[in-house]
C-alpha cells in the first residue's frame, strides 16, 4: 500500500475500518455508496439491534489541524442524511432502524514509523509480512456511535 497518496490512504482506512467493525460484530453490506447528493463510506448491519449502520471513516495524522470528528460538519452531515434516505428507500427491511457512526483513525508515533517503513520497503521477504495482523493495532481508533440522529 502506498501511504503517500491521500486516495490510497482513504481506501486503506475504509477497508481497515470495515474489518475492525466486522470484528466488533457488525455485518458489512456495502462500501462507498455514492449518489449525486453524497457518499457513505460504509454501510453495515447491526443484526441484534436490527439497525442499518452508516459509517463515516476519517483518517488523521497525529498533528492534524482539524480532528476527525470535527471534520464531519453541518454540510457533511446533511449530505450523509440525504444519501442514507436514498439508500433506505430501496431496502426491504421495514422494521430496521438506522444510526450514523464515525470511526476516527489517528496516526500514532508507532503507526507513522510503520508507514515510513512501508513506503521505503515496497518489497518484503516471504517471512516478513507487509501488513500487521491487525492493521489498526498501532493507531488510535475512536468509534463514535450515534453521531447523527435520523
Amino acid at each position: 500500500m502506498d501511504y503517500r497518496s491521500p486516495h490510497h490512504r482513504g481506501q486503506w482506512a475504509e477497508a481497515s475500518a470495515e474489518a475492525w467493525l466486522t470484528e466488533q460484530g457488525l455485518t458489512p453490506h456495502q462500501r462507498n455508496f455514492r449518489r449525486r447528493v453524497g457518499e457513505i463510506d460504509l454501510i453495515l448491519k447491526d443484526m441484534p439491534s436490527q439497525q442499518w449502520v452508516f459509517v463515516e471513516v476519517k483518517y488523521r495524522q497525529r498533528n492534524a489541524r482539524v480532528p476527525g470528528a470535527e471534520a464531519i460538519g453541518y454540510h457533511k452531515q446533511k449530505k450523509l442524511l440525504l444519501t442514507a434516505r436514498l439508500f433506505l428507500a430501496h431496502q426491504h427491511e421495514a422494521n430496521y432502524g438506522a444510526r450514523f457512526d464515525a470511526l476516527i483513525i489517528t496516526a500514532t508515533p508507532d503507526s507513522e514509523r510503520y508507514e515510513r517503513r512501508s513506503m521505503s520497503n515496497q518489497t518484503c521477504s516471504p517471512t516478513e509480512s507487509a501488513e500487521p495482523q491487525d492493521p489498526l493495532s498501532s493507531y488510535d481508533v475512536q468509534w463514535l456511535k450515534n453521531v447523527l440522529t435520523t
